[in-house]
């Protein structure tokens, strides 16, 4: 599989790193990972997904819906989650856009970001970490 999973257990965070080509599979098995560590991670407050080494994108719109359906699951057992994407092309953010869109509809819970930089300062903002 072209990720890794980081969990920063006493902050809270949860960070997933992808490269290479990702599918659907990649981002079905990266949010089903993610869903059952939940209980694990008590403090869960965040999330970073990081797409800026990902040098083909093999995702269709399936893809994205069922990976949006696993963070809503996150969402509805840990309501103060948030995850910000970092999304450096327009394909990707249109990607984005389409999972905020099959998720909560209001980006109430996400941020697509150009930078890592500039997901970490949202995640700061927003947490007060």
């Amino acid at each position: 599989m072209p990720y890794e999973i980081i969990y920063l257990e006493k902050e809270g965070g949860v960070i997933t790193n992808y490269w290479g080509t990702i599918t659907d599979k990649d981002i079905i098995k990266s949010g089903e990972e993610k869903y059952l560590s939940l209980d694990r991670l008590s403090l869960y407050r965040y999330a970073i997904t990081d797409l800026s080494r990902v040098e083909e994108f093999n995702l269709t719109s399936k893809g994205i819906k069922k990976n949006a359906e696993i963070a809503m699951k996150i969402f509805a057992k840990k309501s103060d989650v948030i995850v910000a994407f970092v999304l450096p092309t327009e394909a990707e953010y249109g990607m984005g856009r389409m999972w905020q869109a099959y998720g909560d509809g209001e980006d109430k819970y996400s941020k697509i970001c150009r930078t890592r930089a500039e997901a970490e300062e949202w995640i700061r903002i927003n947490l007060k970490i």
